[in-house]
């Protein structure tokens, strides 16, 4: 399994600090992988002669053909996967848009999977933030979803742990609606930290199975039985990123601690 980091755990102006830089800080630290978060730019007091971008993230209308072969190259040049992307502009969309004008946010997700399909990027964690649904309205917006991430072989993992916020159920909901669509390209972004259900994490793995397509991670928690989660993405078959959500010098931190966990349990459960 491999490890990887959000780059908007790296704080400071990102017209200063571009993701180009992140990028080889991520290297430098000995992280496999970025997750990107998709995320409009607030341009408000930017450095006109830095660049237009003050916000970390990208935003897939600002990136034309060009900017997107670069950031591969770049990536790339580095020994860096771009592992996953992040629809962090979700949150705020939510808060201003009920379930019936979703039409925006739909369209916004087609162009972020198109853009982690030209980054290299084979996974999208995603979530519809604070929006309320019926089972008919999400289950729509995910057959259509399904259509665009199944063309650009890109897949959807919902956020587990942000499910229940739709007024659906739980996790086992989430799993249910996914069978009914039967799409390989749906499926469940796991977070260690955040069990619902009152399951612990590995019980949440083994339930989801083969529909995991990510895992995040806050920094290393004494907690978590890291010895049965591993075995648990073991036996799913998960052979993907494990993704830290964390900033400052936790990224430092959670990457010494994360040497530290596959030093003691990381060969025995490498998926066969």
């Amino acid at each position: 399994m491999k490890v990887a980091v959000r780059e908007d755990g790296f704080e400071g102006n990102a017209a200063l600090f571009p993701i180009e830089m992140v990028f080889g800080r991520i290297a430098e630290l000995g992280y496999d992988g970025v997750e990107i978060c998709t995320l409009p730019d607030d341009s408000f007091g930017a450095i006109p002669w830095m660049g237009k971008r003050r916000r970390r993230g990208l935003w897939a209308e600002d990136l034309g053909k060009a900017d997107r072969v670069q950031l591969r190259k770049t990536a790339d040049f580095l020994g860096l996967e771009i592992s996953s992307l992040s629809t962090a502009w979700a949150w705020p969309y939510s808060e201003l848009n009920p379930i019936e004008h979703w039409g925006r946010g739909i369209e916004i997700l087609k162009k972020d999977i198109q853009l982690a399909a030209d980054l290299g990027a084979g996974v999208i964690l995603m979530h519809m933030g604070a929006t309320k649904g019926t089972w008919d309205q999400i289950k729509a917006i995910f057959c259509e979803l399904a259509v665009e991430a199944e063309k650009y072989g890109v897949r959807l993992g919902y956020e587990s742990n942000l499910w229940h916020r739709l007024g659906l159920g739980e996790i086992d909901t989430l799993l249910e609606m996914q069978e009914e669509i039967g799409s390989t390209y749906l499926g469940v972004y796991h977070h260690s930290r955040y069990p619902r259900a009152g399951l612990p994490p590995q019980k949440e793995i083994r339930l989801i199975g083969d529909r995991l397509v990510g895992v995040h991670s806050g920094a290393i928690d004494r907690a978590i039985d890291y010895e049965s989660y591993f075995r648990a993405l073991k036996d799913v078959g998960y052979d993907g990123h494990w993704v830290f959500e964390v900033k400052g010098e936790s990224i430092i931190e959670s990457k010494r601690a994360w040497d530290k966990l596959m030093a003691r349990y990381g060969e025995k459960n490498r998926p066969d």
